[in-house]
C-alpha cells in the first residue's frame, strides 16, 4: 500500500535533482538547450524562479542554449516558452532541485495546439474546435472567451475545461446576436501551462426577435405567439390569417376595419412579448414588415414597447396603395440604456378610417449594431 502511495506522489510532482554529488559552494550555474520539433529553438524565453523571490529570465541563442549563473541552492521552477508566428505559444515547466551545477541538454517543447476556424455559427451559439495536445504530461484544456483580441487567462472568461486529451470540441451557447467573440485554449499540466493556442474569432448571426413573424405557425386558426385585437365594438372588424397572399411562406395577416364618417376609426393592434435576455440595452434596432392594402392613403401607426421600466410609443407613417403590390416598411429605433429584466410587450397599433383592409407579413425586429 505504501509503495502505491509513493508512486502516485511521484506521478504528481517531478523534482529533478541536478547532481548526485552536491557541493557546498552555495552558488551554481544552470544551463541547457531547448528543442522543438527535433531542432534547437532560438529566441525562446527561459525563466528560473522560486518562492523566495528569485526570478530570472534569459533568451536562448540561435543554438537553443541558455545559462543562468550565481544560482543559490534550493527548489526552482524552470520554464521554457516560445512564441510562434500564428499567435500561439508553447511552454514546458519542470521543478528542479539545485545543489550543484546543472545542465539540461534536452528540454523539449510540446507541439502547439491550433484553433481551427469557428463553425456552426448561429445567432446564439458558436462551435469551437482545436488540435489535440501531444504532451505526455497533459492534464487539461482551458478554453477562454473574450470580446477583444487581447485575450488571455486574465482578460477572458473561462467557458470550458476538459481533462480528456481528444475532447477538442465545444459549443458556446447563450451568446448575443451580432456580437464578435474571441477564443483561445490553454494546455495545462500539473505545473501550469504548456501552451496557448492562436486566437480565433467570429461574429454571431443576426436574430429576428419576433416569434412567428411570418404567421406560418397556427393554433386554432390563429398565429402562435401573437395576440390579435380587432376591436369588436364593431363586429365587422376582424384580423384573420389569409393563406391566399404572402411574401414569406403561405400565410399573411389580414386586418379589416369598418367605420363611417371622416375621422371615425377603431383602434386595432397585434402584439407579442420580446425575450428580454435577447435584447441589448442602448442598442439600435430595425422593425421591418411587408404590407399591401386595398385603399390609397397615408396613415400613421405606432410601435409600442412596454415593461415595468420602459414605456415607448413610437409613431410611424405608411403610404398605402390600392395596387395589390407588396411593399416593405422599415423603422429604426433605439432602446433605452435601462430596459429592466422583464420581457417587453411589443405592439403594432393601427388607426385606419373607413371600410378598408390591409395585409402584413414577415414582421422582423433585428439589431443594427
Amino acid at each position: 500500500m505504501k509503495s502505491k502511495v509513493l508512486i502516485a506522489i511521484l506521478l504528481l510532482v517531478i523534482i529533478v535533482s541536478c547532481s548526485d554529488n552536491p557541493n557546498e559552494s552555495g552558488s551554481y550555474f544552470v544551463n541547457g538547450t531547448v528543442f522543438y520539433d527535433g531542432e534547437p529553438v532560438g529566441q525562446a524565453l527561459v525563466r528560473l524562479s522560486n518562492s523566495s523571490r528569485y526570478n530570472m529570465t534569459v533568451i536562448t541563442d540561435d543554438s537553443g542554449d541558455f545559462e543562468f549563473q550565481n544560482v543559490p541552492k534550493g527548489t526552482f521552477s524552470l520554464t521554457s516558452t516560445k512564441n510562434l508566428e500564428n499567435g500561439s505559444f508553447i511552454e514546458k515547466s519542470d521543478e528542479i532541485y539545485i545543489d550543484s551545477d546543472c545542465s539540461f541538454d534536452n528540454l523539449v517543447l510540446p507541439d502547439p495546439v491550433i484553433m481551427h476556424e469557428l463553425i456552426n455559427i448561429t445567432s446564439q451559439s458558436i462551435t469551437i474546435t482545436w488540435s489535440p495536445s501531444n504532451a505526455p504530461d497533459f492534464r487539461e484544456y482551458k478554453l477562454y472567451q473574450g470580446l477583444t483580441s487581447g485575450l488571455d487567462e486574465t482578460t477572458g472568461l473561462l467557458v470550458h475545461v476538459s481533462t480528456t486529451n481528444n475532447d477538442t470540441i465545444f459549443t458556446n451557447d447563450d451568446l448575443n446576436a451580432l456580437e464578435t467573440y474571441y477564443y483561445r485554449v490553454y494546455v495545462m499540466n500539473d505545473f501550469g501551462r504548456m501552451g496557448g493556442s492562436n486566437i480565433v474569432s467570429a461574429t454571431t448571426l443576426n436574430l429576428n426577435l419576433v416569434e412567428n413573424g411570418s404567421f406560418e405557425e397556427l393554433s386554432g386558426g390563429e398565429p402562435t405567439f401573437w395576440e390579435l385585437v380587432a376591436n369588436y365594438m364593431n363586429p365587422a372588424n376582424y384580423i384573420i390569417i389569409d393563406s391566399t397572399a404572402a411574401t414569406d411562406g403561405i400565410n399573411s395577416l389580414k386586418l379589416h376595419h369598418e367605420s363611417s364618417g371622416t375621422g371615425a376609426f377603431y383602434e386595432q393592434w397585434i402584439e407579442q412579448y420580446l425575450d428580454n435576455s435577447l435584447l441589448v440595452a442602448g442598442a439600435n434596432y430595425s422593425l421591418t414588415f411587408s404590407y399591401k392594402a386595398d385603399f390609397d392613403r397615408a396613415e400613421h401607426m405606432w410601435l409600442n414597447l412596454n415593461n415595468p421600466v420602459i414605456d415607448l410609443s413610437l409613431t410611424m407613417y405608411i403610404d398605402f396603395y390600392n395596387d395589390n403590390e407588396w411593399r416593405q416598411h422599415e423603422y429604426e429605433f433605439a432602446l433605452p440604456d435601462d430596459i429592466g429584466n422583464n420581457d417587453i410587450r411589443m405592439r403594432l397599433h393601427f388607426e385606419n378610417e373607413g371600410i378598408v383592409s390591409w395585409w402584413i407579413d414577415d414582421v422582423r425586429i433585428v439589431r443594427l449594431d
